[in-house]
């Protein structure tokens, strides 16, 4: 079984991955108490169906000192990263292009990976191409290695499936002689003329019209939609899994369940209703798997990213929260009086951010950075762990590894230097696809600062070459922003209130999306993403 079922012809956009960053997998293995690889010292990292290198080209800039490895098997992603990783100067990342089912025999790779990453396409492919992976995790992966994954969850995406199926049938590839482009542009049309209609499927499986409208909506105004449709709704082996499958899966390659990448899942009462939460308590915490698959069906999860790690190794509850109190910070993105002290995880359920514990946190995190050892003792108790982390999970706090810099305003330079050069390339990338960007940072080793399409075009419009001009000239602003926007081939601007005419987005209207901007690069300065010219 080699790739041929799955698109070739059509490259697959990749942008950075937040989930696949070490820092990001350590935080969530050091929270479920497993002491995962160190990532302040030279380590090994593959990612498999890595694209066109997006995640791998920013975490190599990111550790320099580690090694890192992207293998797909589409030519045009591996041509595309060797690109671009040669015009970055990177030397520490190599890009493969191979079958997966090559995988369990490649000699040129490492024998141990400290982390193995596989983003999204786990649940596109053939059978026999994950038994690959799965015998790959089994073999390479290190003695207290990570490995990540992201798959289609059940039963979230059980009607979703049935569609896509549907439209699969009803559009054989050979009907279009191969072409995967020609066959979706038909599919979606198909699709279009039914939801016009009304059939009794949408009626019954409201989540699978949710997905077809996202598609609809979209396609015409957004041309690379299509090729989005040709990779994800029409690949031919488009399959949920519940946990159950994926545990025993991972059970037979030797690995155990840590957690879930998004630190909210792995928190009880942030993950399930209330009400849900007797018989959650009902089934032993050492039935995972029972656990894990009665929360997803209360959830109707759609996708799972998952961490897990190797068999025997044991947690160490003790160790991991020392380590998590001496390796993490937090930063507050806004001013305490901006801070919304409250998580409203589902309707109804209000999970408060305020007390003894919360309000020193907060206090350290507005003022320079929270750091655990700073405010309690080592290591801290579980209540600080859930405080903490439940900040994180608010959204409203960077998660530091180190100590960030001195709060500077954006006005206080007449030049700022981007710090990663990888940043530029995500910058361009989003403001020229007009799709919003994750940029990085060096003090958080993963995620720094996000941006809208439109904040993206804004910020893109105003760098030049390594270098941010941030002019006080709202007109010379404006007319930057626009003359970026007539370059771009695409019509349509996604925005808050939906796609937009590029050419009929008011002066008020670009002027408007600054000030949060503005908010952002006030971060990026103390994130190190930006900094100031001498």
């Amino acid at each position: 079984m080699s790739h041929t079922d799955y698109v070739q012809d059509i490259p697959f956009r990749s942008a950075f991955n937040p989930p696949q960053s070490p820092a990001a997998m350590r935080y969530v293995a050091l929270q479920q108490g497993f002491i995962p690889p160190d990532d302040a010292r030279p380590f090994t990292l593959i990612d498999l169906g890595c694209g066109e290198g997006a995640t791998l080209l920013a975490l190599a800039t990111l550790y320099p000192y580690a090694t890192f490895y992207g293998v797909d098997f589409n030519p045009h992603h591996i041509a595309t990263a060797k690109e671009r990783a040669a015009a970055l100067a990177l030397t520490n990342v190599c890009f493969l292009q191979h079958d997966f089912a090559e995988l369990p025999t490649l000699t040129t790779l490492p024998p141990r990976f400290d982390f193995i990453t596989c983003n999204g396409i786990y649940g596109w492919l053939a059978p026999p191409l994950t038994e690959a992976i799965d015998r790959f995790v089994a073999e390479r992966l290190a003695p207290n290695g990570l490995f990540y994954v992201e798959y289609l969850s059940s039963p979230g995406k059980l009607a979703i499936a049935e569609l896509w199926r549907f439209l699969k049938e009803l559009c054989p590839l050979d009907a279009y002689e191969g072409d995967h482009r020609a066959r979706a542009e038909a599919a979606l049309t198909l699709l279009e003329r039914l939801a016009k209609r009304g059939p009794r499927f949408f009626a019954e499986h409201p989540t699978a019209l949710r997905a077809a409208q996202h598609y609809l909506s979209r396609y015409k105004k957004e041309p690379y939609q299509i090729d989005q449709f040709a990779h994800n709704a029409m690949a031919e082996y488009f399959t949920p899994r519940r946990f159950t499958e994926m545990h025993h899966r991972m059970a037979r390659a030797g690995l155990r369940f840590v957690g879930n990448t998004d630190p909210a899942h792995n928190d009880w009462e942030l993950s399930v209703p209330p009400t849900f939460l007797p018989l959650v308590r009902e089934r032993p915490e050492s039935d995972v798997a029972q656990r894990e698959l009665l929360k997803d069906f209360i959830r109707c999860e759609h996708d799972r990213r998952d961490l897990w790690t190797r068999a025997d190794v044991a947690p160490n509850p003790e160790e991991a929260a020392a380590l998590l109190a001496n390796g993490f910070g937090l930063l507050a993105r806004t001013a305490p009086e901006k801070l919304v002290r409250a998580l409203e995880p589902f309707p109804g359920c209000r999970v408060a951010l305020t007390g003894p514990i919360y309000d020193p946190l907060i206090a350290a995190a507005a003022a320079e950075s929270a750091w655990l050892p700073a405010l309690t003792e080592t290591p801290p108790a579980p209540s600080w762990r859930t405080a903490f982390n439940r900040l994180v999970c608010s959204g409203q706090f960077a998660l530091l590894t180190e100590p960030p810099g001195a709060a500077q305003p954006l006005s206080s330079a007449s030049r700022w230097r981007w710090t990663l050069a990888v940043n530029r390339t995500l910058l361009r990338d989003g403001a020229t696809r007009l799709h919003g960007v994750t940029l990085v940072s060096p003090v958080t080793r993963q995620a720094g600062i996000t941006l809208t399409p439109l904040e993206a075009v804004l910020l893109e419009a105003c760098s030049d070459g390594e270098t941010l001009l941030p002019t006080e000239d709202k007109a010379a602003r404006i007319r930057q922003a626009r003359a970026f926007l007539e370059a771009q081939e695409a019509q349509e601007l996604p925005t808050a209130t939906g796609y937009r005419d590029k050419k009929k987005l008011t002066d008020e209207e670009l002027t408007e999306a600054w000030e949060p901007l503005e908010a952002k690069l006030n971060n990026a300065v103390r994130l190190r993403i930006l900094a100031a010219e001498p």
